[in-house]
């Protein structure tokens, strides 16, 4: 099992990443919205490799489990929901 995490700036720009542990996943999203602009956000979610699809295996993703949010610059990301 893998963690999906991704921010967007709203701007065009964004961060991705995959990691294995949530806590990883969690201190590279908030580090990514702390570069953004006023407004940005981001989600993680699980990721599972599902190799009976073939030839081509795929991920499946969960719904999100935790989202972050970017208010203004003088305030530290925020998160919500985080559902571990």
């Amino acid at each position: 099992m893998s963690y999906v995490y991704e921010a967007d700036g709203g701007d065009g720009h964004g961060v991705c990443g995959v990691t294995d542990a949530f806590d990883t996943a969690e201190r590279h999203l908030v580090a990514a919205l702390r570069t953004m602009p006023h407004g940005a956000s981001g989600s993680i979610r699980l990721a599972v490799l599902d190799s009976t699809m073939l030839p081509y295996p795929s991920y499946r993703y969960s719904p999100v489990i935790a989202r972050a949010w970017y208010d203004a610059p003088t305030n530290p990301p925020r998160a919500a929901a985080d559902m571990r």
